[in-house]
């Protein structure tokens, strides 16, 4: 049993399974014949004894008929019951993260955020401010004077920070900024702090993630995050009330650690000795995010023993066409295949690199329905669309389904998206190395090599194998691909 912040975490469990029965008035003789477990198994159930299994819990969902309310925590007891509260909250974290993905690479600049055309006004002295609501209101007027500053003396807009990892308002509003300016140039340099103890996880870390992830995928070309570990407990450490500030052109804002009180400077001298401060601690940071400018490069920084020679690692390609390009013949490859952007040979070269990399290592993929089913559709493969001529043609995606078909033990699990949000985008996650993503939206390949992202992420995976959001068996599996090929078979038709 796992402990979860001192107390036995199945003991958190069975206080709301019994409660529900209580409340239920439901006699344990009845629920017994209900669910097919005998009364035994479910007072030791009811008493913190032991817990039940996944197939009993979704009967008595069924049967005590509960609220969404009653179901969700309910659901989310008996899973930190069985995995542990900190396994639980990092899963939790890269969902989230998902969810975030997917509403920014989704973002849609013609329909999101529309700067203020009001006056912006801000204080022309050094001023106090106190209250979150006042400090984001002051930090959306710095960051929108700012772009409208850089607009009107045509220069780059400058922004840099040391922020809790957690404020999201500002990651979200500077996005939304940056999208509505038309990709202005921006020169973003934020440092992001990570704590690490003798008891660390990395949901701190993730929880960062999540914040950067509303710029990442802004495709930025200014934009460079830097990090650190701090060794010891960070607000114990600092000693000093204002540990955080935003320095732009013409303000400085520095905050408490709770951001209830900020302080915005104005005067020129001591803005440039932030700057100075902040430019020597930037230069003893790593960068969180490299980048390759073409799927070339990353190419061959995986044909170039850039990954471990053995390593497990997850594939996950929620795009339209998935990962059957596997399944193309070379005549296919040939047919479609933009070779004044790439040659025929390269991309074989590549295909036969994956697949010594999955025999020789743990390698688990992940597919979605939707883009397997896109792929039926609209014959789009989003994952190489950049190198082909075209859409793939009805006949042929049919013939690539019907080789998948016959090697569907090789095609990986499918995720169906319709019940958990999954970004369409390509992950590559090498255990304790390294996080590859990349879109279609994007200009650059993102790598991001710091192991304890790459693990976090790499968990999460590992999770959803076990959980009713994949189709992990291969007759399941054939299934989804017979649906595929019947709506290319309608268009034939």
């Amino acid at each position: 049993m796992r402990r979860m912040n001192g107390v036995i975490s199945l003991i958190y469990f069975h206080n709301i399974f019994g409660n529900i029965i209580d409340k239920g008035n439901l006699k344990i003789k009845l629920l017994a014949e209900q669910t097919g477990v005998d009364r035994a198994s479910i007072y030791q159930y009811k008493n913190g004894k032991s817990l039940p299994s996944k197939d009993f819990l979704e009967k008595f969902i069924s049967v005590m008929q509960l609220s969404n309310s009653e179901e969700n925590e309910l659901r989310e007891s008996y899973n930190i019951a069985k995995i542990g509260v900190s396994t639980y909250s990092k899963r939790q974290q890269i969902k989230r993260c998902f969810e975030i993905l997917n509403d920014t690479i989704l973002y849609d600049a013609q329909m999101g955020y529309k700067p203020s055309t009001a006056q912006i006004t801000l204080p022309t002295v050094s001023s106090v401010f106190s209250g979150k609501d006042k400090i984001t209101s002051l930090v959306k007027n710095v960051l929108d004077f700012e772009f409208a500053l850089a607009n009107e003396c045509n220069h780059e807009v400058s922004i840099k920070t040391f922020i809790p990892s957690n404020y999201t308002e500002f990651y979200i509003h500077l996005s939304e900024l940056y999208h509505s300016h038309n990709g202005m140039h921006i020169n973003f340099e934020p440092i992001i702090s990570f704590t690490k103890t003798s008891n660390y996880e990395s949901n701190s870390m993730i929880e960062a993630f999540s914040s950067i992830m509303y710029f990442i995928f802004t495709d930025c070309p200014g934009y460079n995050p830097r990090f650190y570990y701090d060794e010891n407990n960070f607000l114990d450490s600092i000693g000093i009330l204002y540990p955080y500030y935003i320095i732009t052109t013409k303000h400085l804002i520095i905050l408490d650690v709770n951001l209830n009180n900020a302080q915005i400077i104005v005067e020129p001298s001591v803005i440039e000795n932030y700057c100075e401060k902040f430019n020597e601690a930037f230069s003893k940071t790593k960068p969180l995010i490299g980048k390759f400018s073409q799927a070339m490069d990353l190419f061959d920084f995986l044909k170039n023993s850039g990954v471990p020679a053995e390593c497990n690692f997850f594939t996950l390609t929620a795009s339209s066409g998935c990962c059957l390009h596997q399944f193309a013949s070379a005549e296919t490859v040939s047919k479609y295949l933009n070779d004044s952007i790439i040659s025929l040979d390269y991309i074989l070269d590549y295909c036969n690199i994956m697949i010594t990399m999955e025999k020789t290592n743990s390698t688990k993929k992940f597919q979605t329905l939707s883009g397997l089913k896109n792929f039926a559709k609209t014959g789009i493969m989003d994952q190489i669309k950049s190198i082909l001529k075209s859409e793939v043609l009805v006949a042929d995606r049919k013939t690539m389904l019907e080789t998948a078909l016959e090697n569907a033990d090789t095609l990986g699990n499918i995720i169906d998206d319709t019940r958990i949000k999954i970004p369409p985008i390509t992950m590559m996650v090498y255990k304790n190395d390294m996080l590859i993503m990349y879109t279609d939206v994007l200009s650059d390949i993102l790598i991001i090599s710091e192991p304890e992202i790459a693990n976090a992420y790499y968990d999460f995976l590992q999770s959803l194998i076990d959980t009713d959001y994949v189709i992990s068996d291969v007759e399941e599996i054939k299934k989804v691909i017979k649906e595929a090929i019947e709506i290319c078979d309608k268009q034939l038709s």
